[in-house]
């Protein structure tokens, strides 16, 4: 290992003089680690003091006149009633950030307060650090776009190029949240992580790329934001009326080098998707990935981070962690209809992007371009696919029908949490053998309310004598109930049983939710949500 001056930073990185070797004959798919030359970087960038005023338009909610909050969901999926309900979105940093920001946020903007758990990788994060603000915008972002969001899980590591892999094996392997965004960049192209990029998409989850911020893309793409197994995410400039309602979008370029990245990689070959792609306007490429897919606004932005800071910030990585959010409301109601997640997206926007519905499904940016000095004429915004915004930013619900079909009216009930109230032998667990009541939490993320639920404790799973069925009634869209149900738990110490409730909604059968639980360990009461003034109790089910 020898230190060598940095050809572009006045810094010194360390790096091997020779390629690494190893003494067995395994094939090895990569090595990383080895040296600092490009570590992870945000892709977010504080707004100059200079622009202030002359930037954008000021049409939104937060200070000056900036975007933050239901802004996001009035310009983009105006009347929805989808808030992302039951669904989890995934955050991959290098930095950490302050919760008291987050809160303070959601306060300002009159959003929920959404659960936010960090998943430590690698060592974690022990202190913020200068990157805290991408951290927070990526959560603020999230929840605006997406208020009602069952989870958020930050995974948090060292800032090191060498951690990469070990981040994105840990989201695959927790397989926790179905849509998960990147804002980060730096590096060589990694085959390790194009094989982890491959597993998140087989298992229904879809990860967003935050592609940069230093406009049009010359020579080699930094890693990951050439890959053709995520969906790859430029920034627009957001220009709205009255009530942040959508008006029309430029490409973001502030000039200076600072803007949405876009362009043709140096090593990946043309993506299946994307062949069939008119190239001809745009310069794109019809042998290379052309990158990015999609866009959001990147624009305008407020941020609240570091402890009580505040700024105005641009970035594509305020535009990717908005797509994580819109996809949580896809696969909500994707849930809602019983389809499956959806996954690595990009097969399917580039069909709708190449189809008779694509100026319905899109914003179609046309105006703009990610001129630098190093590129002072690629690429131009253009009609359909251009490399500065891809498809474009989404229009509102009717992508989202186009990906999950038209909602289904019905009500979707599933677990939500669950209480001991009453043990034999009081201490706190539910012990083996041991005559118990607990409390059982339901909650109805579909789109209508039940009519009449019932739910019938089975005896399985370790579950014995359970007592008889009980009427939840009439359980409002977003509503809550709780009921009570006793049985004796079998099984030994240490052992896992699960309680299986059988749902019954008039002639409808809703199928089973079920609550799983340690014999012999403590049970942690959960504070419930009961929204009994949406629930009308009809006599109890005979026998």
């Amino acid at each position: 290992m020898r230190l060598y001056p940095h050809p572009k930073e006045k810094r010194d990185f360390y790096a091997p003089d020779t390629e690494p070797s190893v003494d067995f004959s395994v094939p090895i798919l990569h090595v990383s680690g080895l040296d600092n030359y490009a570590p992870p970087r945000p892709n977010v960038v504080v707004r100059p003091a200079s622009m202030a005023g002359t930037v954008t338009p000021k049409a939104g909610s937060g200070p000056s006149g900036t975007y933050m909050g239901s802004d996001f969901r009035n310009a983009y999926v105006p009347g929805t009633s989808l808030t992302g309900a039951g669904q989890s979105v995934g955050l991959l940093q290098f930095d950490g950030f302050y919760q008291s920001d987050i809160t303070a946020y959601e306060s300002q903007a009159g959003l929920p307060n959404v659960p936010i758990t960090v998943v430590p990788v690698d060592g974690g994060i022990s202190t913020p650090g200068s990157g805290a603000v991408e951290v927070s915008l990526d959560i603020e972002m999230v929840i605006s776009m997406a208020p009602g969001v069952s989870h958020i899980y930050v995974y948090e590591a060292p800032n090191s190029s060498a951690y990469w892999v070990d981040l994105l094996n840990r989201m695959v392997t927790d397989n926790l949240a179905k849509q998960i965004s990147c804002s980060w960049g730096g590096g060589a192209r990694n085959a390790s992580a194009e094989t982890v990029f491959k597993e998140l998409g087989a298992q229904g989850q879809s990860f967003f790329n935050a592609t940069g911020d230093s406009d049009a893309f010359t020579g080699t793409i930094p890693f990951p934001s050439d890959s053709t197994n995520i969906i790859q995410v430029g920034g627009t400039t957001l220009i709205t009326g009255s009530g942040a309602a959508y008006s029309s979008e430029t490409v973001w370029n502030w000039g200076g080098g600072t803007g949405s990245s876009g362009g043709i990689s140096t090593y990946y070959g043309i993506a299946n998707y994307q062949v069939g792609v008119s190239m001809s306007a745009n310069q794109g490429s019809t042998s290379k990935r052309n990158v990015p897919d999609v866009a959001l606004t990147g624009d305008n932005v407020y941020v609240l981070y570091g402890n009580g800071s505040s700024e105005t910030v641009g970035g594509t990585s305020c535009a990717a962690p908005l797509w994580a959010g819109f996809t949580a409301l896809i696969n909500q109601q994707a849930a809602q209809s019983g389809q499956a997640t959806v996954g690595f997206l990009n097969p399917a926007l580039y069909t709708i992007g190449k189809g008779a519905n694509y100026a319905t499904c899109f914003h179609d940016i046309i105006t703009g371009n990610n001129f630098n000095s190093s590129s002072p004429s690629e690429f131009s915004a253009v009609a359909g696919y251009d490399l500065c915004t891809g498809w474009g930013t989404p229009n509102g619900v009717n992508l989202i029908n186009a990906l999950t079909g038209p909602p289904v009216f019905a009500p979707v009930v599933v677990s939500n949490s669950f209480t001991l109230t009453a043990e034999s032998c009081p201490n706190g667990a539910i012990d083996p053998g041991e005559a118990v009541t607990v409390s059982f939490s339901l909650k109805n993320i579909g789109t209508a309310n039940t009519t009449n639920l019932v739910a019938t404790l089975l005896a399985t799973g370790g579950v014995v004598s359970p007592s008889g069925p009980q009427a939840f009634g009439v359980v409002t869209t977003n509503g809550v109930v709780t009921r009570s149900f006793s049985f004796s738990a079998s099984g030994t110490c240490g052992s896992t049983n699960t309680a299986t409730l059988q749902l019954q909604d008039g002639t409808a059968n809703l199928g089973k939710v079920t609550f799983s639980f340690l014999l012999g360990n403590p049970v942690i009461a959960t504070v419930f949500s009961q929204n009994f003034d949406s629930i009308s109790a009809p006599a109890l089910p005979a026998g």
